[in-house]
Protein backbone atom coordinates (compact mmCIF):
# COMPACT_ATOMS: atom_id res chain seq x y z
CA UNK A 1 0.00 0.00 0.00
CA UNK A 2 1.59 2.96 -1.13
CA UNK A 3 1.50 6.69 0.84
CA UNK A 4 -2.00 8.21 1.25
CA UNK A 5 -1.52 11.62 2.91
CA UNK A 6 -5.59 11.09 3.64
CA UNK A 7 -5.03 8.52 5.75
CA UNK A 8 -3.73 8.89 9.24
CA UNK A 9 -0.08 7.37 10.62
CA UNK A 10 -0.26 5.86 13.91
CA UNK A 11 3.42 6.30 15.42
CA UNK A 12 4.01 7.33 19.17
CA UNK A 13 1.19 6.03 20.64
CA UNK A 14 -1.11 8.97 18.36
CA UNK A 15 -3.21 9.15 15.24
CA UNK A 16 -1.93 11.96 12.87
CA UNK A 17 -1.68 13.02 9.29
CA UNK A 18 0.27 15.71 7.45
CA UNK A 19 -0.33 16.55 4.09
CA UNK A 20 2.99 17.62 2.58
CA UNK A 21 3.76 20.97 0.97
CA UNK A 22 3.72 21.26 -3.08
CA UNK A 23 7.30 22.63 -4.16
CA UNK A 24 8.27 24.54 -6.54
CA UNK A 25 10.89 23.73 -9.33
CA UNK A 26 12.92 20.45 -9.30
CA UNK A 27 14.24 19.11 -5.76
CA UNK A 28 17.38 20.17 -4.62
CA UNK A 29 17.71 17.95 -1.37
CA UNK A 30 16.32 14.86 0.04
CA UNK A 31 16.63 12.48 2.98
CA UNK A 32 14.74 9.62 4.21
CA UNK A 33 14.03 8.82 7.88
CA UNK A 34 12.39 5.90 9.48
CA UNK A 35 8.97 5.85 8.54
CA UNK A 36 9.29 9.79 7.16
CA UNK A 37 10.55 11.89 4.57
CA UNK A 38 11.32 15.08 3.97
CA UNK A 39 12.94 17.27 0.52
CA UNK A 40 14.11 20.84 -0.40
CA UNK A 41 12.74 22.71 -3.88
CA UNK A 42 14.59 24.83 -6.16
CA UNK A 43 12.82 27.61 -3.83
CA UNK A 44 14.69 26.37 -0.93
CA UNK A 45 11.33 25.40 0.64
CA UNK A 46 10.52 22.54 2.92
CA UNK A 47 8.39 19.78 2.82
CA UNK A 48 8.18 16.30 4.90
CA UNK A 49 5.65 13.37 4.05
CA UNK A 50 4.79 9.94 6.24
CA UNK A 51 4.76 8.78 9.31
CA UNK A 52 3.96 11.94 11.70
CA UNK A 53 3.49 10.35 15.14
CA UNK A 54 6.06 12.67 16.25
CA UNK A 55 5.44 15.99 14.43
CA UNK A 56 8.44 14.84 12.40
CA UNK A 57 6.69 15.62 9.18
CA UNK A 58 5.66 19.31 10.22
CA UNK A 59 7.99 21.10 8.89
CA UNK A 60 9.04 25.11 9.30
CA UNK A 61 8.43 27.37 7.16
CA UNK A 62 11.17 29.79 5.47
CA UNK A 63 14.14 28.59 3.44
CA UNK A 64 16.67 25.57 4.20
CA UNK A 65 20.11 24.63 2.22
CA UNK A 66 20.07 21.21 3.38
CA UNK A 67 17.50 18.38 5.55
CA UNK A 68 17.82 15.05 7.41
CA UNK A 69 15.36 12.80 8.10
CA UNK A 70 15.65 10.90 11.66
CA UNK A 71 13.76 8.65 13.95
CA UNK A 72 11.08 10.33 15.62
CA UNK A 73 12.60 13.97 14.60
CA UNK A 74 14.07 15.82 11.66
CA UNK A 75 16.51 18.83 11.51
CA UNK A 76 17.52 21.55 8.78
CA UNK A 77 19.63 23.87 7.76
CA UNK A 78 18.91 27.08 6.90
CA UNK A 79 19.78 29.64 4.22
CA UNK A 80 21.53 31.65 7.20
CA UNK A 81 23.14 28.76 8.36
CA UNK A 82 21.65 27.88 11.47
CA UNK A 83 19.62 24.11 12.36
CA UNK A 84 16.11 23.66 12.98
CA UNK A 85 14.95 20.48 14.18
CA UNK A 86 11.07 19.52 15.22
CA UNK A 87 9.23 16.25 15.90
CA UNK A 88 10.34 13.83 18.88
CA UNK A 89 12.07 15.65 21.65
CA UNK A 90 12.76 13.63 24.56
CA UNK A 91 15.88 13.20 24.38
CA UNK A 92 16.71 16.93 23.25
CA UNK A 93 16.69 15.98 19.61
CA UNK A 94 15.47 19.68 19.08
CA UNK A 95 18.02 20.83 21.19
CA UNK A 96 20.26 22.07 17.91
CA UNK A 97 23.09 24.25 19.74
CA UNK A 98 23.61 27.85 18.29
CA UNK A 99 26.15 28.99 15.51
CA UNK A 100 26.37 27.98 11.89
CA UNK A 101 26.40 24.84 10.04
CA UNK A 102 27.13 23.43 6.66
CA UNK A 103 25.54 20.35 6.98
CA UNK A 104 24.10 17.56 9.62
CA UNK A 105 22.86 14.20 9.59
CA UNK A 106 19.85 12.85 11.87
CA UNK A 107 19.46 9.40 13.45
CA UNK A 108 17.17 7.51 15.48
CA UNK A 109 17.56 9.98 18.45
CA UNK A 110 20.64 12.21 17.47
CA UNK A 111 21.67 14.29 15.29
CA UNK A 112 25.11 15.98 14.28
CA UNK A 113 25.96 18.59 12.17
CA UNK A 114 29.32 20.43 10.72
CA UNK A 115 29.79 23.92 11.47
CA UNK A 116 31.17 26.44 9.32
CA UNK A 117 34.75 25.78 10.98
CA UNK A 118 34.32 22.61 9.94
CA UNK A 119 34.19 21.36 13.61
CA UNK A 120 31.78 18.91 15.16
CA UNK A 121 28.38 19.15 17.09
CA UNK A 122 26.13 16.44 18.23
CA UNK A 123 23.06 16.93 20.12
CA UNK A 124 20.18 14.42 21.43
CA UNK A 125 20.41 11.28 22.86
CA UNK A 126 23.98 10.71 24.24
CA UNK A 127 23.57 7.44 26.28
CA UNK A 128 26.32 5.57 24.48
CA UNK A 129 28.75 8.41 24.41
CA UNK A 130 27.92 9.48 21.20
CA UNK A 131 27.49 13.14 21.66
CA UNK A 132 31.37 13.36 22.37
CA UNK A 133 32.84 14.16 19.02
CA UNK A 134 36.43 14.13 18.52
CA UNK A 135 38.22 17.38 17.94
CA UNK A 136 39.31 18.41 14.28
CA UNK A 137 37.84 19.23 11.43
CA UNK A 138 35.56 16.97 9.06
CA UNK A 139 34.03 16.90 5.74
CA UNK A 140 31.57 14.20 6.17
CA UNK A 141 29.77 12.57 8.67
CA UNK A 142 27.22 9.58 9.05
CA UNK A 143 24.90 9.01 12.52
CA UNK A 144 23.15 6.27 13.85
CA UNK A 145 21.25 5.19 16.81
CA UNK A 146 24.59 4.35 19.55
CA UNK A 147 27.21 5.70 17.17
CA UNK A 148 28.79 7.74 14.73
CA UNK A 149 31.71 8.60 12.20
CA UNK A 150 33.22 11.12 10.12
CA UNK A 151 35.59 11.89 7.94
CA UNK A 152 38.39 14.01 9.42
CA UNK A 153 39.61 17.12 6.81
CA UNK A 154 42.87 14.89 6.23
CA UNK A 155 40.12 11.91 4.62
CA UNK A 156 40.88 9.94 7.88
CA UNK A 157 37.71 8.06 9.39
CA UNK A 158 36.83 8.93 12.84
CA UNK A 159 33.93 6.88 14.79
CA UNK A 160 32.77 7.72 18.66
CA UNK A 161 29.84 6.18 20.64
CA UNK A 162 29.19 2.67 21.36
CA UNK A 163 31.82 -0.09 20.58
CA UNK A 164 30.33 -3.26 21.73
CA UNK A 165 30.61 -4.74 18.08
CA UNK A 166 33.94 -2.73 17.23
CA UNK A 167 31.63 -0.74 15.21
CA UNK A 168 33.95 2.83 16.51
CA UNK A 169 37.21 0.45 15.62
CA UNK A 170 38.09 2.06 12.73
CA UNK A 171 39.84 0.70 9.38
CA UNK A 172 43.34 2.29 8.54
CA UNK A 173 42.39 3.88 5.41
CA UNK A 174 41.91 7.46 4.09
CA UNK A 175 38.93 8.76 2.12
CA UNK A 176 38.16 11.07 -0.81
CA UNK A 177 35.50 12.54 -2.42
CA UNK A 178 34.55 11.84 -5.49
CA UNK A 179 33.67 13.93 -8.99
CA UNK A 180 30.74 13.21 -9.00
CA UNK A 181 29.28 12.90 -4.98
CA UNK A 182 29.68 9.84 -3.14
CA UNK A 183 32.37 8.91 -1.01
CA UNK A 184 34.95 6.29 -2.22
CA UNK A 185 37.75 4.41 -0.69
CA UNK A 186 41.50 5.16 -1.67
CA UNK A 187 44.03 2.77 -0.81
CA UNK A 188 45.79 3.78 2.44
CA UNK A 189 49.97 3.46 2.83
Amino acid sequence: MGYDPTRPSIAGGRATSCRPRLLEGPLTAISAGTDHSCAIGADNALTCWGGNGLGQTEAPDGEFIAVSAGGGHSCGVRVDSTVTCWGDNVFGEQDAPDGEFLLLETGPAISCGIRTNRSLACWGNGTSGQLDPPPGTFQAIATSQEFSCAIRGDNSLACWGDNSFGQTDTPQVSFAQSPTGPVTPVASA
